[in-house]
């Protein structure tokens, strides 16, 4: 579960209206709107005084959200807000490695392994007879024949 929390310092004796938001790159939806919630946190989610509690939260639970709350009292309304990042971590699967079985003599050979459930995205790192290589272009070390590469640990490729 995942508690995303949202305090406030109005008195006591104020009608409070909470709402909240998911703000995503295609736009705004909310998340909990007239006292409940809609979307996917239906059935999943509720209150906690002005914050949520997510049950069974899933990949697609990450993003940014905004708490707004509106108070009303005699002297007029006042607003406020809190805006949170939740990110949802997922273990990575084995990766998928593409490795050629054999390469002529002074060719470039392309290496590559990735997979796809790790969140945040997996980073990589690639071996030559249980040495580390370094993630800049280098050569390598004594231990390594004398060869010339280039490790992306975000994409997971070795040229």
């Amino acid at each position: 579960e995942a508690i995303l929390s949202c305090k406030h310092k109005f008195s006591k004796g104020m009608s409070l209206r909470i709402e909240w938001k998911k703000i995503q790159s295609q736009g705004v939806s909310f998340v909990y709107y007239n006292s409940e919630f809609t979307g996917d946190l239906r059935g999943r989610a509720e209150m906690l005084n002005t914050g949520i509690r997510i049950r069974n939260v899933t990949r697609r639970d990450s993003g940014t959200y905004r708490c707004e709350i509106s108070a009303k009292s005699e002297e007029g309304q006042r607003l406020g807000e809190a805006t949170i990042t939740l990110t949802v971590l997922v273990a990575p699967t084995t990766p998928v490695c593409e490795v050629p079985s054999s390469a002529m003599t002074g060719t470039v050979v392309q290496m590559s392994c990735k997979e796809a459930e790790g969140s945040p995205p997996s980073e990589y790192q690639w071996y030559k007879n249980g040495v580390a290589l370094l993630e800049k272009t280098g050569t390598g070390s004594a231990r390594a024949a004398n060869i010339t590469y280039t490790m992306n640990k975000m994409s997971g490729t070795l040229v």
